[in-house]
């Protein structure tokens, strides 16, 4: 599935962006959004249903998440306030 690479290369850029801007500990929300999708997949896997409908939802949702965290690690460098960002991730997690 593309989709699947597209969040693997997601991830893999957000670690490398954090990792070169001396974040680190921005590289906590990436690893548990990492768990939350193994997590994820194990459950589908072990019930046996994983239809299309599902992994879109999961695949969109992964990565609208992946993008709001590497917008909260471009603001922390920046030096903005989080007001924003937060409001856009509550946004992104409701719907």
């Amino acid at each position: 599935m593309p989709y699947q690479y597209l969040a693997l290369g997601l991830y893999g850029m957000i670690l490398l962006y954090v990792v070169l801007i001396k974040q680190y500990r921005m590289c906590l929300p990436v690893i548990l959004c990492g768990m939350a999708r193994s997590l994820c997949w194990v459950y589908l896997i072990y019930a046996g249903r994983y239809p299309q409908r599902v992994t879109m939802s999961i695949f969109i949702m992964e990565t609208f998440l992946l993008l709001a965290i590497w917008k909260v690690a471009a603001y922390k460098r920046s030096g903005k306030q989080m007001v924003h960002t937060a409001l856009c991730t509550i946004a992104v997690l409701l719907f």
